[in-house]
């Protein structure tokens, strides 16, 4: 699943081109199986996994691309169900936090916002000694 997470974070930054080129390229790469739902015809040889599982894997993958571009963090994000695609769409259901992976991107998210501050200040410190 890193390498899910790894393509959905930058899919969810970069866009469909970047999803579709690295579909166009990499269909055949069983690696990149997750990238689309199942297709029968192009099986890529030496895939391992069965439907279900490469089902399992783009639902995530799909989900994983939703919560990064609605800025959920890599090891943070919301946990009650929602519906992607209104107004019909389905309920979709986020996997439970691992609450200390949770905390600790929280905390480290808190330590950059309050380094950014303090640089911040310090510059406004020093340009107001330069006038």
């Amino acid at each position: 699943l890193i390498l899910t997470t790894a393509v959905a974070s930058f899919v969810a930054k970069d866009g469909s081109i970047l999803e579709q080129k690295l579909i166009s390229t990499q269909s055949f790469n069983p690696d990149f199986q997750f990238l689309t739902p199942r297709d029968d015809d192009a099986v890529p040889v030496g895939a391992t996994n069965t439907d279900d599982e490469r089902f399992a894997e783009h639902i995530f993958y799909r989900w994983r691309v939703y919560s990064f571009a609605h800025g959920d963090g890599l090891n943070s994000w919301r946990t009650d169900p929602f519906v992607m695609f209104e107004p019909h769409g389905r309920f979709w259901i986020p996997p439970p936090l691992n609450t200390l992976a949770a905390q600790k991107e929280e905390e480290a998210e808190k330590r950059r916002e309050h380094d950014i501050l303090a640089a911040q200040e310090e510059r406004r410190r020093l340009a107001g000694k330069k006038q």
